[in-house]
C-alpha cells in the first residue's frame, strides 16, 4: 500500500497485516485521522510533518522506519515492535498524545525522539530506568507500578 498525497480520515481503520508494507511518502503537512494498526512494515519518508490526530489510535507490533521528515503524534500510540529512525528525523509526542513503549519495542538509529507535551509510558520489564533514546527531555520519570 502507498500513500503519497492528501489526508486520510473517516470512521474506518487502516490495517497493515503481517508481511504487508505501507509506504508513506509525503510533502508538507499531512493528517491521518483514522485508527491504524501495523503488524507489517511502515516506511515513512517525508519533507514535512505527518500528523496522527488526538481522536485516533496507532498501534504497531511491526516495524516503523522513519527515513526522513517528522512523525508527529497528537493521538495515542502503542509500540510493541522496532522503531528505526535515520539521521535528521524526529518522532514527536505532542500535547494530547500518549505513547506507550511496550515489551518488544526498541528505538534505534540516529533520529530524535521528542516528548513535547504528551505522555510517555515505558513498560519494559526487567529494564530499570533505561530510556533507549538518542535525544529526549522527560521530567518526573518513575517506574510503572
Amino acid at each position: 500500500m502507498a500513500w503519497s498525497a492528501g489526508g486520510i480520515s473517516g470512521s474506518g481503520s487502516i490495517q497493515n497485516n503481517v508481511g504487508g508494507t505501507f509506504n508513506i511518502s509525503i510533502s508538507g503537512v499531512k493528517i491521518l485521522s483514522a485508527n491504524s494498526t501495523n503488524a507489517g512494515t511502515i516506511n515513512y519518508s517525508g519533507t514535512g510533518a505527518f500528523n496522527q490526530l488526538n481522536s485516533n489510535t496507532f498501534s504497531s507490533s511491526g516495524t516503523l522506519n522513519i527515513t526522513s521528515g517528522i512523525w508527529d503524534s497528537y493521538g495515542n500510540q502503542a509500540f510493541n515492535g522496532p522503531i528505526v529512525m535515520s539521521a535528521g528525523t524526529q518522532l514527536r509526542v505532542q500535547s494530547g498524545g500518549t505513547t506507550r513503549q511496550n515489551t518488544g519495542s526498541s528505538i534505534g538509529g540516529t533520529g530524535t525522539f521528542a516528548l513535547t507535551g504528551g505522555t510517555l509510558n515505558q513498560f519494559l520489564p526487567g529494564v530499570s530506568r533505561h530510556i533507549p533514546f538518542r535525544s529526549i527531555a522527560v521530567f518526573g520519570i518513575r517506574p510503572a507500578a
